[in-house]
């Protein structure tokens, strides 16, 4: 009998392992599926002019002077060229969006310049890049659970995560900072476990770095490590917490020249910022909040699934709490927690609608997703619990991977960018392209216009003619063209 229950339970595993192989290969499959299908919107713009090394000024100057330009006129400053050189890459992000730190940008610069700057070449770095998730997570999961069947669902879980596929597929630094976080937490645990190895904290040192360097929200993610390290030595000076300081300090002190540039441009750094200070009610940002959690695992934002997703959260991280060593609930709880909170607090304090950016929050969801990984697979593989919590848990697992998969499938097939703001370029642009010869005037508004403007210029056929214009400055009503637009 407990042979036959033995060959039952290999049977069962050879079968998980199996299934794994092909979930993985299908979610490698939906982050390179049609690069090029979904709108290149605003911000990916933006990232295309700054790896070009434009600025904002120069496209005002240049092109907003009343002038009839092509589409041409308005892609060369979205296309590296010898005008322009990596100097003048880090120079636009310095003067007019230090928010952005420059490493994704230059590692771009380099990888159009080797392949091409169309969309798909753009594009298909981030793909590339989100494949290392994969392996980080997994070892991840090894030093935090000391498991790797955790780290085999957590992969599962997160081959067809919408969040994930999003953001593979955008021409964003945010799938950089995926992966450094991910490492940056390896190299963590790691350092506190052999804290005597010089070598571990050095590379700690290295890696937040690199995370700042990458995106400066990083610095939460340093913050929980601090809190856990001072938890874990019962908030005594110990060599542990000596060696974190003196390697976490380290790491803010090689980013203190991009902090310069901060503030000394921190007018400018204001202006690109200032919609963040937008004011929002308290039930928004509720519903954001809750909504952002859900689009971890679904993509959905109805109010159904939403309620059933923070039910599963909910859970998970109570199971953690209750079944885990403390060692490892204490980690998942402040990777959670502190950089949720250093996103939402100032939000309620002095108001705001920073944390309804889920991108800000992507710590916090790698810590969600540890959570539920680790619940379902000790309610899937427990001998301690009943068959039954084993079929729920089972369920639970087939339903989220059969939801995230099929969210891929239909998000595989879409010419929009999920929530962004942009879509409605789409439908503009076959009005305008449907025109026999069409003129579309707009103005510098802001500079969120503009980059709308840029984005829409992906999407409009070479016949397309523009009259781009300061504010102040009502141009003439043109009499050949056989359509007008206003923008």
């Amino acid at each position: 009998m407990s042979s036959h229950l033995t060959q039952q339970r290999k049977y069962f595993f050879y079968g998980w392992r199996i299934l794994i192989v092909i979930l993985l290969v299908s979610g490698v499959f939906f982050r390179f599926y049609n690069l090029d299908k979904r709108i290149y919107w605003r911000d990916e713009a933006v990232t295309s002019l700054r790896i070009s090394g434009y600025t904002w000024s120069e496209v005002i100057q240049q092109l907003y002077d009343g002038r009839e330009i092509g589409v041409e006129d308005i892609q060369k400053y979205l296309h590296p060229n010898s005008e322009k050189s990596l100097s003048d890459t880090i120079q636009s992000l310095i003067v007019e969006d230090s928010q952005h730190t420059p490493l994704y940008y230059a590692m771009t610069r380099f990888w159009a310049q080797w392949f091409g700057s169309s969309v798909v070449v753009i594009r298909s770095l981030s793909a590339l890049t989100s494949l290392l998730t994969f392996p980080c997570l997994y070892w991840l999961c090894l030093e935090l659970f000391n498991s790797s069947l955790v780290g085999w669902v957590t992969i599962v879980l997160t081959s067809g995560s919408f969040f994930h596929v999003i953001y593979s597929q955008e021409a964003r630094e945010y799938v950089f900072w995926i992966v450094i976080i991910l490492l940056l937490n390896v190299v963590f645990l790691r350092s506190i476990r052999n804290y005597k190895n010089t070598f571990n904290w050095l590379l700690y040192t290295a890696t937040i770095t690199v995370g700042l360097y990458t995106f400066p929200l990083t610095e939460l993610v340093v913050i929980s490590h601090g809190l856990y390290v001072f938890l874990i030595a019962g908030f005594r000076l110990s060599q542990r917490v000596v060696c974190y300081i003196i390697s976490s300090i380290s790491g803010l002190m090689f980013f203190m020249p991009w902090i310069f540039f901060e503030v000394k441009n921190k007018t400018n750094l204001a202006a690109t910022t200032s919609w963040l200070n937008e004011k929002g009610s308290l039930s928004l940002l509720v519903n954001m909040w809750a909504a952002n959690v859900a689009t971890v695992f679904f993509g959905s934002i109805k109010f159904s699934t939403t309620v059933l997703i923070l039910i599963l959260v909910g859970y998970s991280i109570y199971y953690v709490v209750h079944k885990a060593p403390q060692r490892v609930w204490l980690f998942v709880l402040v990777l959670i927690l502190v950089p949720s909170l250093g996103i939402i607090l100032p939000d309620l304090i002095f108001g705001g609608i920073r944390s309804t950016v889920n991108r800000y929050l992507i710590p916090c969801y790698l810590g969600i997703q540890l959570a539920v990984a680790y619940m379902l697979t000790k309610q899937i593989t427990s001998n301690s619990v009943g068959s039954w919590q084993r079929k729920i848990g089972q369920f639970i697992l087939v339903a989220l991977v059969v939801s995230e998969f099929t969210r891929c499938i239909q998000f595989s097939q879409s010419e929009i960018a999920s929530y962004k703001d942009d879509n409605y370029n789409i439908p503009i642009a076959r009005i305008i392209n449907q025109a026999k010869k069409p003129l579309l005037i707009s103005d510098e508004s802001s500079y969120d216009h503009i980059g709308s403007v840029l984005s829409l210029s992906y999407l409009l056929d070479s016949k397309v003619k523009f009259q781009l214009v300061k504010e102040t400055n009502i141009p003439k009503r043109p009499n050949n063209f056989s359509h007008v637009f206003l923008y």
